[in-house]
């Protein structure tokens, strides 16, 4: 149960957000598991079902650490985004049912509330009920927050390299970006893309959001690409601009167009034209931003 003023909006994250309709003080209880209030499932109850409850548990549910319980917050609480730097922190104590979220720092009015879901949710095993919808009814989607808990998904290297100068951090432009953790001295080299080559044909058979997000064209009819979440690491999360601060060169590696100071996202134009690319509404909010792009 939410213990603050809170109110539903549009999240620069993913989709909707928890946002704070009041000063929220470091240390303030935000959301507390209430009993008779909050749910708890077991696999069992889950798999009984219909398909629409199934699908909504998937979205919003978590498998508890402390119970191994799959739980479902009743009010807005469902609406907390993930975040690897967030402004509240989930945890179990002995002295509650469930967990307990507390806001990590001062939290301004207007302030979207994030929360790291690897502090309370339970690592995924064979047995997870919420795996097993999202394979029953192909629901995989690289923006599911469940992908963002795995650690390889943006610190690992697996086909791309990152300068160690960078580091993966929620993005206003999509979603997740890469930015400089510190100064970045211009015609320094911050990525490069590997992946898998793929056809036209086969692309349009990868998981959902994958030909947009994560597949590159590198010749007519072939892009390079990966394949599956386990594949993603910190290159695959750099976003479009039509203002960049870098510049693609030889069609796979990053490099700066400028110095680019501590804090700054690293992006580029992925624009290959109409031949080759996908025909997309570009939401970079550059000042010089061309409305329509092609991936």
């Amino acid at each position: 149960m939410l213990y603050v003023k809170t109110k539903v909006l549009p999240s620069n994250i993913h989709g909707l957000g928890l946002f704070a309709d009041q000063f929220i003080p470091k240390g303030t209880v935000v959301w507390k598991f209430t009993p008779g209030f909050d749910l708890k499932f077991t696999k069992e109850q889950i798999l009984s079902f219909p398909e629409i409850l199934q699908i909504y548990l998937y979205k919003y549910g978590w498998r508890s650490k402390k119970s191994k319980l799959y739980c479902l917050a009743s009010d807005n609480g469902k609406y907390f985004n993930h975040s690897n730097y967030p402004n509240c922190l989930s945890r179990h104590t002995n002295s509650e049912d469930e967990v307990v979220t507390i806001a990590k720092k001062d939290i301004k009015n207007g302030e979207e509330l994030t929360d790291d879901y690897s502090s309370f949710e339970y690592e995924k095993s064979k047995d997870d009920v919420l795996d097993y919808i999202a394979k029953k009814y192909k629901l995989d989607d690289e923006l599911d927050p469940r992908f963002k808990t795995k650690k390889f998904a943006y610190k690992n290297r697996v086909h791309g390299y990152t300068s160690p100068y960078t580091e993966v951090r929620s993005s206003p432009i999509h979603e997740l970006g890469l930015f400089a953790a510190k100064n970045i001295p211009k015609g320094t080299v911050v990525a490069a893309w590997g992946g898998r080559i793929v056809t036209a044909e086969e692309i349009k058979h990868l998981p959902k959001g994958f030909a947009t997000n994560y597949a590159l064209p590198i010749y007519p009819g072939f892009y390079i690409a990966e394949t599956k979440a386990e594949e993603l690491d910190s290159a695959d999360f750099i976003n479009h601009s039509c203002k960049p601060n870098c510049r693609i060169v030889n069609l796979l590696v990053m490099r700066t167009d400028r110095k680019i100071k501590s804090g700054e996202e690293l992006t580029a134009d992925f624009d290959v034209g109409a031949k080759l690319g996908r025909k997309i509404l570009c939401k970079c909010g550059s000042s010089k931003c061309r409305k329509i792009v092609y991936f």
